[in-house]
């Protein structure tokens, strides 16, 4: 109730001081250079948060790169919420069809496990499901069983050596690795408050995508094989016991 009364006065302030410091400068000109001042803190604000969901990109980038494409970015994509933290989910997507950046292939994949791991952080807690727990439910019709995984789990896949180039960025003691150029595929989620990333094969991770999608678990093992003939469930499922990501069955 009191904002547009303090709104008015600090325009009355601003006008008041470009009047003391450029008498002839008309009012509408000083409306016009308030507003480009806003407009330039504003996109200020944006390239900021942008490079605090994705450093490693940001850092590829580089300057002046990275903020003339978050600018871009933000025209196509405004934020819909003052929360800026919610905004820039669609900026892989965006990275992989802007011409400035379209020969480095690999970057919009090194966006998206940024990204995954962002969500990973900023999803709620679900308490593990035991191994006892999952068999006692798995006792009836095994196949049929629906797993609920952990809200920060997310998988990622890439043509390129996408979770190599980006651990190199991330983990000092890889600077110098070797990176093989090959496809990788990964699930991201979060172990109590530490971000967890582990290299999976593509059939794992269409078994990953099945189950959060809410298929059975049949399902998502004949997602798994459509993959790769042959494709056996026990070893990850025992892995995402283990890391308590399995955190529900019915």
């Amino acid at each position: 109730m009191h904002a547009m009364p303090d709104l008015i006065a600090e325009r009355a302030r601003i006008a008041a001081s470009a009047a003391r410091l450029r008498p002839d400068l008309p009012p509408d000109r000083v409306q016009e250079r308030h507003m480009a001042w806003r407009h330039a803190l504003m996109q200020e604000r944006l390239v900021r948060a942008l490079v605090a969901r994705y450093p490693v990109t940001a850092l590829m980038l580089g300057g002046p790169l990275f903020p003339g494409t978050a600018r871009a970015f933000a025209l196509e994509h405004p934020p819909r919420t003052p929360v800026l933290g919610e905004w820039g989910d669609a900026f892989p997507g965006f990275l992989a069809g802007f011409r400035p950046t379209e020969d480095v292939a690999f970057l919009p994949d090194v966006a998206r496990i940024e990204r995954a791991v962002w969500r990973a952080l900023h999803a709620p807690d679900a308490p593990p499901m035991s191994h006892a727990d999952l068999s006692v439910a798995a006792l009836a019709q095994p196949d049929l069983l629906f797993l609920r995984l952990h809200p920060a789990l997310g998988t990622v896949g890439s043509r390129h050596p996408a979770l190599s180039i980006w651990s190199r960025r991330v983990f000092g003691e890889l600077a110098d690795a070797t990176v093989a150029w090959s496809p990788e595929s990964l699930f991201v989620s979060r172990i109590g408050d530490r971000v967890h990333l582990e290299r999976i094969t593509k059939a794992e991770m269409a078994f990953l995508d099945a189950l959060r999608s809410e298929a059975c678990l049949a399902e998502a093992r004949a997602a798994g094989t459509a993959v790769a003939p042959g494709f056996g469930s026990a070893r990850l499922l025992d892995r995402l016991l283990a890391l308590g990501q399995i955190t529900g069955a019915c």
